[in-house]
């Protein structure tokens, strides 16, 4: 049975300024402040809300996770969204930088989600001076997750050699961001010195380097900095089903190409040889496709050439995989609550049914989520990444268990 469109609530923190969790007392850091007011509270702007849209994550498996976005789009026919208008209820407080966070409640259960939070980076105003809407005006807020802020820092430190989880501690504690949840890792990394070093650039440095597109840096719908390490998709309980059952499936994007296709490996660690890897029967039916990695902070050379071979399990052959699938949550109750509640790296299963007979079922992680809100419309896409190489593959001598340890703060 179809539902309605979840009920949106969209709150701004008109002061206080950014901040880190809410929490944080975070120190000046070039590009970044993370010193926001905990005591400061948000406002509710629900009542102007005429759309919203969230994107989160990545299109394809090599390439870093973005900054999740969300842009919301107000009414301002009172002006009440504009900087100038004195007599308007935040006049002096309409700014870049301040908190803003999104939450849906389901049609029929009534359990309140947090879907997005992040800092405002733009204030976008639109005014039909003329036409069918004339007199209309809009005030879109455009926001960014914690990834952004993370890309704008940088850091000066000498890291201790240690587990991939400790060296990313190092770094994130020097620009004091604390609202963050981190994996232990598996690898051990070497003691590392960077001077005025990109924050993002060295976490991502790191996750390569305990594993390549199965450890990995991004941030939460909670506004909260993750790492997970090599064995972290391992423990990824599967969270449904989504075809022909109860959780159908409004369209399916597939792809069978050679652009993911990667044959020959070289991987360097600062201070080591060169690690090669190859497959002689993909170079045959493909031509040699490379992917080349200097700067890894891993301790030995034998963990980096462990990294090559991981690297050519995942990507050595071309693979018919879902790319994406768009989904109508209004379709049923158990849908709407699977949407609502996925996250970056959730596990999943897709089938369907192609034209002709026979189906098609495939296990994948997703690594983007798409969500757009309009009066009594909600759609959502998943894009998807291969199960392929991805669990099974990351075990290291010494580490025998598949545990789900966090370092949480």
């Amino acid at each position: 049975m179809s539902v309605a469109v979840p009920t949106i609530k969209v709150e701004i923190k008109f002061t206080g300024g950014p901040d880190w969790g809410d929490a944080s007392l975070g120190a000046f850091v070039l590009g970044v402040s993370g010193l926001g007011d905990p005591s400061a509270t948000y406002t509710d702007v629900s009542s102007d809300v005429r759309s919203v849209g969230i994107n989160r994550g990545k299109s394809r498996e090599l390439e870093e996770f973005r900054s999740g976005v969300c842009k919301v789009v107000l009414g301002n026919n009172s002006r009440q969204y504009d900087p100038t208008y004195t007599s308007g209820p935040n006049y002096g407080n309409i700014k870049p930088g301040r908190m803003m966070r999104v939450y849906a409640t389901h049609p029929t259960t009534a359990v309140t989600t947090l879907i997005y939070k992040g800092v405002i980076r733009a204030w976008d105003y639109g005014y039909q001076p003329a036409g069918v809407n004339k007199g209309d005006a809009t005030a879109t807020v455009l926001a960014s997750d914690i990834l952004y802020d993370a890309g704008q820092a940088e850091f000066s430190t000498t890291t201790s050699a240690g587990l991939s989880g400790q060296q990313v501690i190092s770094v994130l504690d020097e620009i004091n961001l604390t609202d963050r949840s981190i994996d232990t890792g598996i690898h051990s990394m070497q003691a590392t010195t960077y001077a005025n070093t990109n924050v993002l650039s060295a976490l991502r440095t790191i996750a390569y380097s305990e594993g390549v597109d199965v450890a990995t840096v991004y941030g939460s719908k909670a506004n909260q900095l993750i790492y997970e390490d090599a064995i972290s998709l391992e423990t990824k309980t599967n969270v449904g089903t989504f075809g022909p059952s109860a959780l159908p499936i409004t369209k399916v994007d597939l792809t069978y190409e050679s652009d993911l296709v990667k044959n020959s490996i070289a991987f360097t660690r600062t201070g080591g040889a060169q690690q090669t890897n190859t497959d002689t029967t993909s170079i045959t039916d493909y031509g040699t496709r490379s992917l080349s990695r200097s700067g890894l902070v891993n301790a030995t050379d034998g963990d980096v050439s462990g990294l090559t071979s991981l690297a050519l399990d995942q990507f050595k052959d071309a693979e018919l995989r879902i790319r994406k699938i768009q989904l109508a949550p209004q379709a049923n109750a158990t849908l709407m609550t699977k949407v609502l509640a996925m996250e970056i790296r959730d596990l999943l299963t897709v089938e369907f049914s192609p034209p002709g007979t026979g189906t098609i079922s495939q296990d994948h992680f997703v690594i983007g989520i798409d969500m757009q809100f309009r009066p009594q419309k909600f759609i959502a896409g998943l894009t998807l990444n291969s199960e392929t190489g991805k669990v099974g593959g990351n075990f290291i001598l010494g580490y025998a268990t598949l545990g789900t340890s966090k370092i949480g703060f």
